[in-house]
């Protein structure tokens, strides 16, 4: 078969451009990651510090010291006594002065998605007119009481919102913001709860209590005690956060 000169010229030009297309392609590609390289250091860097404050809220903490993190204990302290005023002041009709209870220095609640418009103490009512067209609160039993608001101590709005800051971060590892929640749902479990068992023990307080003597002489241990034995752990989750950014980075091989 003959090949002509103009064949043979026509091949070389092919060959040349192929090679010449493959050598700027892996030039771009070279550049492109040159490039981008003070960007990723840039990132790294900014990982890196999220990953070092989520290391400060959680390494060294136990189980007890997660739990004064977020002031659950106070937390729940403070609503049990507010229930006992709550029960001084709508079965027992006793004034209660509130001003110097720690639960009124707190600036956020946590407020029952079905609570009521209208708000008195702890107990909430409906209101309604009476004929002269004046606003009246209807009178309810203690039977109808709902613990409605949980209030919450500031360390648990400033251990919340440490934790919040770090998830807002774009940069964030996916799955170290799904860690983050999970232990943020923990948290807020214990919420819930406080707001269940005081309701379970609102519907016990006229036995034990009948008179506000009764009351003055009480002791909340009974109800922390419940509030113990069901609570959500948080050690676990902070546990298994810790053991992600670990992993995340490696430092056993970091020098390999």
């Amino acid at each position: 078969m003959q090949v002509s000169l103009t064949d043979i010229k026509d091949i070389v030009q092919v060959g040349f451009f192929a090679v010449m297309g493959t050598v700027a392609v892996l030039s771009y590609l070279k550049a492109r990651k040159t490039l981008l390289q003070p960007l990723r250091t840039e990132v790294f860097k900014e990982q890196l510090r999220l990953l070092s404050d989520t290391l400060s809220l959680f390494i060294g903490k136990g189980e007890l010291d997660l739990r004064d993190s977020f002031a659950l204990h106070e937390m729940f302290d403070s609503n049990a006594i507010k229930l006992l005023d709550d029960y001084a002041e709508e079965a027992l009709s006793v004034k209660v002065n509130r001003e110097e209870r720690r639960y009124r220095k707190y600036r956020v609640a946590n407020v029952h998605p079905k609570t009521p418009v209208t708000p008195l103490d702890g107990h909430f009512k409906e209101h309604n007119n009476d004929k002269s067209g004046n606003e009246r609160i209807e009178k309810t039993s203690w039977e109808d009481y709902f613990f409605w608001v949980v209030d919450l101590p500031d360390g648990f709005v400033e251990g919340t919102r440490r934790i919040q800051n770090i998830m807002d971060s774009p940069l964030l590892p996916t799955q170290l913001l799904s860690l983050l929640r999970e232990f943020l749902d923990a948290v807020n479990a214990n919420v819930n709860l406080t707001r269940d068992l005081l309701n379970e023990c609102a519907r016990e307080l006229p036995a034990p209590y009948p008179q506000i003597e009764h009351v003055n002489k009480s002791s909340i241990d009974w109800m922390r005690s419940r509030y113990t034995k069901h609570f959500v752990h948080l050690e676990p989750k902070a546990k298994a956060i810790i053991d992600y950014v670990r992993k995340y980075y490696a430092p056993d091989r970091i020098f390999d």
